[in-house]
C-alpha cells in the first residue's frame, strides 16, 4: 500500500498489487499467509505513525469489518469470480501470464482464509461501549474528564443528542471533556456509525452532580458579528492571513469581567460546545473579539483574540455565552447575512439591533442610518405640511436655511425621538419668500 499526499489535498491511500492486500503475501515474508498476515506493519516511519494513530486504526479497522461483514462473505464474492471467469471462457480466453486459466476455486479459498484471519483480528480489540468506573458521581469543578470504551464500530459519540469531542487513547478507550451546567446533570452518551446514525445498544446514562460555585461573573454582551467576513478583518495569528467569521464580546460595566469557566456556542442546545480557557478577561467598557474559524488550537497566552470551535453560517444562525452553571449571559438569533455587513447592538450593549455597512470590530458600534421618504403638501400662503417615517432609537430635527450652500442651519422645530411611526411637522411660510429645508438623522 502506498499513501500519497497531493499539495491541496489530503492524504489518500492506494494500493499497488491485490496480491498484497493487507500484508498477506507470502512471497514478501513466509509467514503472511492469508491466515496469519498482520494489518500493521510497514516498513516507513510515516505509515508506521498513521497506523499507530488510534483514530486512523480505528478507521482502518471499521473498513476491514466492513469488508468482513459484506465483499469477503462467500456468498457476495464467489458468484462474482465464478461469472467473471465464465466470461472469460465465453469470449476465447484461456490464457493469463502465461499460464493457462483455470477455475477461481483457489482465490475462493484465499478468501475464506483472509476472511477467517481479519475476523480473529477484529476480535482482538473487541471491546464494550462503557463508562470507566472511576468516573465522577460529583464534582465541585466544571468540565469534567469522562473516559470509557468502544468498539471499532462506533465512529463518533454524542453527548445528549449533540456531538461529542473526544480524545482516543487506544483503539478502544477515548476521554472527553464534558460541561457541568447545572446542579445535577443527566448525561446520556450514544454511539454513532459513519452515517451518523446511533448503533442499537450503544447507548449510557450517567448522572453528575455538580457541587462548585454557580454565581454569575458578570455582564458582558455578544455585541457585534459578521458571518460572512470576505475582505473586511483579517487574522494575521496564523502564517497566512485569513478572513474568517468573527464576533465581538463587550463589558458595559465599569470592572473587568473574567470569563474563565464560561462557555460559547453556536448551538443553543448545546451550551457548553465551547469552553472558554482560562485567562480571557473584558475590560470595562472595552471588547474581547473572537474568531469563528473552528481553529481552537490557535489559542495561546499573548494571543489576544478568542478561537472558538465553530463557524458562523452567513445562512443566519444563533450564537450564545454561558456562565459556568449553564446560566445564559447573552444569545443573539440573526438570518441571512450579506458579504463583509456586521450587525451589532446600538448603541454599545443596548437591545437595538441595527446593520453597520462599515464594521466596527474592538470599536464602538455605529448605526448605519438611511434617510426616510419625506413627503409634503402646500398648506397655502407659502406654509408646507412635512411627513416622514421613523426608526426607534433615531432622533430627526428640521432645519432650514435661506442660502445654499448653508454655513448655519436653523431648527424649525426641537428633534424627536423616533417610535417606528410616522411624525409630522407644519412649517410656516419663509419670511424672505425662499427657504431650503433638510431633515437632519442622528442617532
Amino acid at each position: 500500500m502506498y499513501v500519497y499526499k497531493p499539495s491541496q489535498g489530503k492524504w489518500q491511500l492506494y494500493l499497488f498489487d491485490l496480491d498484497w492486500l493487507m500484508l498477506a503475501a507470502t512471497q514478501y515474508n513466509a509467514t503472511y499467509s492469508a491466515k496469519q498476515g498482520p494489518l500493521f506493519v510497514s516498513n516507513d516511519p510515516v505509515v508506521s505513525r498513521m497506523y499507530n494513530h488510534p483514530p486512523f486504526r480505528r478507521a482502518y479497522f471499521r473498513a476491514v469489518q466492513r469488508a468482513v461483514e459484506g465483499p469477503l462473505l462467500s456468498a457476495n464474492c464467489d458468484p462474482v469470480m465464478d461469472a467473471k471467469y465464465a466470461s472469460y471462457l465465453a469470449n476465447g480466453v484461456r490464457f493469463c501470464d502465461g499460464q493457462a486459466l483455470t477455475a477461481p476455486d483457489a482465490v475462493k479459498v484465499w478468501f475464506r482464509d483472509r476472511r477467517v484471519a481479519l475476523q480473529n483480528q477484529l476480535n482482538s480489540v473487541a471491546a464494550d461501549f462503557a463508562l470507566s468506573a472511576a468516573n465522577p458521581s460529583t464534582s465541585a469543578g466544571s468540565p469534567v474528564t469522562l473516559t470509557g470504551t468502544a468498539p471499532i464500530r462506533i465512529r463518533n459519540l454524542q453527548l445528549n443528542g449533540i456531538d461529542l469531542p473526544v480524545t482516543w487513547t487506544s483503539v478502544t478507550t477515548w476521554t472527553a471533556s464534558v460541561p457541568l451546567l447545572k446542579e445535577v446533570n443527566t448525561l446520556v452518551l450514544t454511539g454513532v456509525d459513519s452515517q451518523g446514525i446511533a448503533i442499537p445498544g450503544a447507548s449510557i446514562s450517567t448522572t453528575i452532580r455538580y457541587t462548585g460555585p454557580v454565581s454569575s461573573p458578570g455582564r458582558v454582551v455578544i455585541n457585534e458579528w459578521m458571518a460572512d467576513n470576505t475582505s473586511t478583518l483579517a487574522d494575521t495569528s496564523g502564517a497566512v492571513p485569513k478572513f474568517s467569521d468573527w464576533f465581538e464580546l463587550y463589558n458595559p460595566g465599569a470592572t473587568s469581567v473574567s470569563l474563565d469557566g464560561c462557555y460559547l456556542t453556536d448551538t443553543l442546545s448545546n451550551p457548553g460546545q465551547f469552553l472558554i480557557p482560562n485567562g480571557y478577561v473584558v475590560p470595562p467598557s472595552g471588547y474581547l473579539l473572537v474568531w469563528a474559524d473552528n481553529q481552537p488550537n490557535q489559542n495561546a497566552p499573548g494571543v489576544p483574540a478568542l478561537h472558538v470551535n465553530f463557524q458562523l453560517s452567513a445562512k443566519g444562525e444563533s450564537i450564545g455565552l454561558y456562565a459556568r452553571d449553564g446560566t445564559p449571559m447573552d444569545t443573539v438569533t440573526f438570518g441571512p447575512q450579506s458579504p463583509d455587513v456586521s450587525e451589532g447592538r446600538w448603541p454599545d450593549g443596548g437591545s437595538q439591533i441595527v446593520t453597520q455597512s462599515r464594521p466596527t470590530p474592538s470599536a464602538p458600534n455605529v448605526a448605519s442610518i438611511s434617510g426616510p421618504r419625506l413627503e409634503w403638501r402646500s398648506t397655502g400662503n407659502g406654509g408646507l405640511h412635512l411627513q416622514w417615517g421613523t426608526t426607534p432609537g433615531l432622533l430627526y430635527v428640521v432645519e432650514a436655511s435661506e442660502t445654499l450652500p448653508a454655513a448655519v442651519w436653523t431648527p424649525l422645530a426641537p428633534a424627536v425621538a423616533g417610535t417606528g411611526a410616522p411624525q409630522q411637522l407644519e412649517v410656516p411660510a419663509a419670511p424672505s419668500g425662499t427657504r431650503f429645508l433638510r431633515l437632519r438623522i442622528t442617532p
